[in-house]
């Protein structure tokens, strides 16, 4: 659910940027193109620019289709120019309505008290071809934050070219707060264990251990793949502060991503020796730190 909202708000920035990056902040424009998101009425307050920022301070999703949490912002506003968007996300709380049987208890209870912050700042360099991502913070009341910079080749301020650029770099800082994974695993491991529950979590457990031990050993050195092992193994209760880097000379985007999808099971030692040709990770993993 955190991850689905995260690429909501970033959907939201790279449609609305096109349309106004040429002539300044269009508050305008961009409460209307939030007006358009499928499946909620959205209220705006009024509010005018403040120092080149659209200010959007106080909106509310309100949905009434089943599954459909509703959402409420204390902060949101958004700065572009022609090359350089950023958005600046506070106190945002998605609200499963108490009638709505669709939503899975379990996210009723991730969701509960919980509230988000969320920043990001793009840059694009229209000559070089490269969209930077810097300051991508996700902070979550429960103390969970999650890091993110990065860099893609052929992409640009849009989503049709997020889907045709390719990854080059990347680095990544999660720090958990022993509580939210418990749920997300039992949830991605309910499958696996055809059961909900304790089962479900060991199986999710069990097939990120995989995962790690597949990865190709010209992508991972031992350090890194040791790290991400403790990491997993400390999971779902583990407190701690997880490290990644991601470099590729090359870029993965979703060329390659079509290419590993043909071969079978993209978690497979083959499929992701193909993901991850020419490419590096580094780990490192802090446990029992506070986030």
């Amino acid at each position: 659910m955190k991850a689905h909202l995260t690429a909501g708000a970033l959907a939201l920035v790279l449609t609305t940027v096109p349309a106004v990056a040429q002539s300044g902040p269009d508050c305008g424009r961009i409460a209307a193109a939030l007006a358009t998101i499928e499946g909620y009425r959205v209220s705006v307050p009024p509010a005018g620019p403040d120092t080149g920022w659209c200010v959007l301070d106080g909106a509310s999703f309100r949905s009434g289709r089943p599954g459909w949490p509703d959402l409420e912002v204390d902060r949101l506003r958004l700065r572009q120019t022609a090359t350089e968007v950023e958005l600046d996300l506070r106190g945002l709380r998605a609200t499963p309505r108490a009638s709505d049987r669709e939503v899975d208890d379990r996210i009723r209870s991730l969701l509960r008290l919980q509230a988000a912050d969320l920043r990001l700042r793009a840059v694009h360099d229209p000559e070089a071809g490269v969209l930077t991502l810097t300051g991508l913070r996700l902070e979550l009341s429960g103390g969970t934050v999650v890091e993110l910079d990065g860099e893609m080749t052929g992409a640009g301020l849009s989503l049709s070219s997020l889907l045709t650029g390719a990854v080059t770099r990347a680095g990544l800082v999660w720090r958990s707060d022993g509580r939210l994974a418990r749920p997300l695993m039992d949830m991605a491991g309910e499958g696996l264990a055809a059961a909900p529950g304790p089962a479900a979590v060991d199986a999710a457990q069990g097939a990120l251990a995989a995962l790690v031990a597949a990865l190709p050993a010209a992508a991972v050195d031992d350090g890194s793949r040791k790290a991400l092992a403790a990491a997993v193994a400390a999971l779902p209760q583990g407190r701690g502060k997880l490290t990644l880097s991601f470099r590729s000379a090359d870029g993965i985007g979703s060329a390659r991503l079509a290419v590993v999808s043909l071969s079978g099971e993209l978690s497979s030692p083959e499929a992701l020796a193909t993901l991850l040709g020419g490419a590096t990770i580094g780990a490192v993993w802090q446990p029992g730190l506070a986030p």
